[in-house]
């Protein structure tokens, strides 16, 4: 009797939490389609959100010419350092288009937890997660991003830098396309206290670079569990012989 009792009750709990679905799209998109094609990439490629929307692309090679700690196995679309890569590789992949495939997939009746998927040269198959909740439910528990970083973002970041940094240095170095990567050791006092440079590194720009991330107070160090603890942050850089600073981090 007990038992029948629990499994009504554990039947009755799981009716009244909500449930969550996915639902499978195979569509053409030409633009997606193309870029593939172009890529030299021989099969697909493949793509997904995560619970913050982030869209990230998947692939099986990395780039030589870096550290596996600049690419891991995934490209960050909302990520400079890491859109760098994927054209260099690739092309330009049009991450707007695909962000606007995704948006028109959303579903207008439930909650669109994620998406996954892959584009082939012929057409691209999307699947859509969502959360159906119940009219009555109360959604407790709520994922909650804790930031990190630069105070005003990467634009705030670009200006800072361009304002400060030594720009002898850079105009030695403006006859060609100037490329950097460093992993910035953020402690709990918002300082910057070890700075590591991912791949091959100009020393004098190297260190003028140096010297301008030491000297900034803006840092956001990673807060958990109520305290702000040491984090490491991933930076890009990127000077043009033709054109402005372009800088940006991920998390």
């Amino acid at each position: 009797m007990k038992k029948l009792i629990l499994i009504c009750f554990l039947f009755t709990a799981l009716h009244a939490a909500g449930q969550y679905k996915t639902r499978h799209f195979r569509v053409n998109n030409p633009v997606l389609q193309t870029w593939l094609k172009n890529s030299g990439i021989k099969s697909f490629i493949s793509f997904h959100t995560s619970r913050n929307n982030t869209l990230y692309l998947e692939t099986d090679s990395t780039p030589k010419i870096y550290s596996d700690r600049v690419y891991g196995n995934s490209y960050q679309l909302d990520y400079a350092g890491h859109r760098y890569l994927l054209q260099i590789q690739f092309g330009e992949f049009p991450r707007e288009t695909l962000r606007l495939l995704l948006d028109s997939l959303i579903d207008k009746n439930c909650e669109t937890t994620s998406f996954k998927g892959k584009i082939y040269a012929d057409h691209v198959e999307v699947d859509r997660t969502s959360y159906c909740s119940k009219l009555d439910e109360d959604r407790i528990f709520t994922a909650i991003e804790h930031d990190r970083g630069f105070i005003g973002g990467p634009e705030a970041l670009r200006v800072y830098m361009g304002n400060t940094i030594n720009h002898r240095v850079f105009n030695a170095a403006a006859n060609t396309d100037s490329v950097f990567f460093f992993s910035l050791l953020i402690k709990k006092d918002s300082l910057v206290h070890d700075i590591t440079p991912l791949g091959n590194t100009d020393k004098q720009l190297l260190t003028a670079l140096k010297e301008t991330f030491m000297g900034i107070k803006e840092w956001i160090p990673f807060f958990t569990g109520g305290f702000y603890v040491n984090s490491y942050l991933q930076v890009f850089i990127y000077l043009p012989k033709s054109g402005e600073l372009v800088v940006d981090f991920r998390r």
